[in-house]
């Protein structure tokens, strides 16, 4: 998980202390929480703040790297529908770059909204797809077909 935020930023977002991993999922978990699962004594199937998978983000942990990365591109609206509906990015849908904008972007729509992240595969002036989508806000609603 640590590597995932890892390609967009290098603060430290998330107090390895409060996060916890069950099977391959991670999660952050105050201190109360921990009290109360210890007092139950029995393993968790889930608890806190769901993170993500391995390589699977949430859209919470999307949120919190959105707030300390400029690895970011936004699109119009007209990308941010496609993106979230499994397409990738053309150069066209871009409105707007902050950082340095290779390997692994952020997504964002007009609203300053983490809509997912992807993967540059071109360069900006190219006609052919710019970014291609690794996650977007769309996956949970496609899984559940």
């Amino acid at each position: 998980m640590i590597k995932f935020v890892k390609k967009f930023t290098d603060e430290p977002l998330i107090d390895l202390s409060r996060m916890i991993k069950i099977n391959n999922e991670f999660y952050l978990v105050d201190d109360a929480l921990k009290k109360i699962q210890k007092k139950i004594n029995k393993p968790a199937s889930y608890i806190g703040i769901f993170l993500g998978k391995k390589e699977k983000p949430s859209l919470h942990l999307l949120g919190l790297i959105a707030k300390h990365s400029k690895k970011k591109i936004w699109v119009n609206e007209k990308g941010a529908w496609l993106f979230i509906c499994g397409r990738d990015i053309f150069a066209k849908s871009i409105t707007k770059c902050s950082g340095k904008i290779k390997d692994f972007v952020l997504i964002m729509n007009q609203h300053d909204e983490c809509l997912g992240y992807g993967q540059m595969v071109n360069d900006l002036s190219s006609k052919k797809t710019v970014i291609k989508n690794e996650f977007d806000i769309g996956d949970f609603l496609r899984r559940e077909r």
